[in-house]
């Protein structure tokens, strides 16, 4: 399985992430190495150009992830490149259509598939040793 690895403040050895796109669900899974006790959870999709929607889970890391996450909106304001002043992704004042939270839509009606849906238990644990092999370099 291919992971996008990373770290939430820049540094790895700090807070290491690990990341995953299920392009069959249209759906991202982000698992960080929150503390020495606990993993937070990130599942999400983008529903526009710059916007994204979820939950967000924090377990311990001696158990499984269980019950209903905590609802999040994101909004991605402006890449590096675009800051600097490059023709770049960000936010502008006129947005395109919202094709994607159409198609989502549509997905979700064919298929059930939300973005409050948990990550699959199999899914986490595969993730969570990644992560401590990430964390172990």
């Amino acid at each position: 399985m291919v992971y996008a690895s990373g770290g939430r403040s820049g540094i790895v050895s700090t807070r290491p992430a690990l990341g995953r796109f299920d392009p069959s669900l249209n759906l991202w899974t982000i698992l960080v190495d929150s503390s020495a006790s606990f993993y937070t959870a990130y599942r999400f999709r983008f529903t526009g150009l710059n916007h994204l929607e979820g939950q967000a889970w924090t377990y311990l890391k001696t158990e499984s992830l269980s019950g209903a996450g905590v609802f999040f909106v994101g909004n991605r304001s402006k890449s590096r490149a675009r800051v600097n002043g490059s023709n770049a992704p960000g936010v502008a004042k006129a947005m395109a259509d919202d094709l994607a939270g159409k198609l989502d839509a549509a997905r979700s009606r064919a298929t059930g598939k939300t973005p409050a849906d948990a990550p699959p238990a199999a899914l986490l644990r595969e993730m969570e040793r990644a992560l401590e092999a990430v964390r172990a370099r």
